[in-house]
C-alpha cells in the first residue's frame, strides 16, 4: 500500500490558519509546530502560535512565541507590536475592568505581513 502523501507547506498553513478561524487553539499550536518542525526559522508559525497562547490567555507562552519569531525574523513587525501589547499588560497600566486579552483594534483580525492594511472608510 502506497505511503500517504505529505502535505505541502500551503496547505499545512491554511489547516493552521483554519484551526484559528474556528477557535481550535489547541490545533493551531500543534499545526504550527509541525511547521516549524519542517522550518525552525518559521517566523509565520511563531506569530501564530502566539497568537493562539494569547488567546488561551497564556501570556508567558505568547511572550516567548513572538520573542522567537523576533529571532528569526528581527524585522517583524507583528511579533514587535504583539511583543510591545504583552510589555503593556505586565506593566499593570491596562485597565482592571477590562478583560485580560483586550487590545487595540489591529488584533480584530489574524494579521499577515503584506497582506494586511488599514482603510479609512
Amino acid at each position: 500500500m502506497p505511503e500517504a502523501k505529505q502535505k505541502n507547506r500551503r496547505q499545512v498553513v491554511e489547516e493552521a490558519r483554519r484551526a484559528a478561524l474556528d477557535g481550535d487553539w489547541d490545533g493551531a499550536i500543534a499545526i504550527n509546530r509541525e511547521l516549524l518542525e519542517r522550518d525552525p526559522k518559521d517566523s509565520a508559525a511563531y506569530n501564530r502560535i502566539g497568537r493562539a497562547y494569547l488567546e488561551q490567555r497564556d501570556y508567558s507562552a505568547a511572550y516567548e512565541a513572538y520573542s522567537d519569531a523576533l529571532k528569526s525574523d528581527p524585522a517583524n513587525l507583528i511579533s514587535r507590536r504583539n511583543l510591545q501589547r504583552l510589555e503593556y499588560l505586565r506593566s499593570g497600566k491596562a485597565s482592571n475592568d477590562a478583560p485580560p486579552t483586550v487590545f487595540p483594534r489591529t488584533l480584530v483580525f489574524i494579521e499577515a505581513v503584506g497582506k494586511t492594511w488599514v482603510d479609512e472608510l
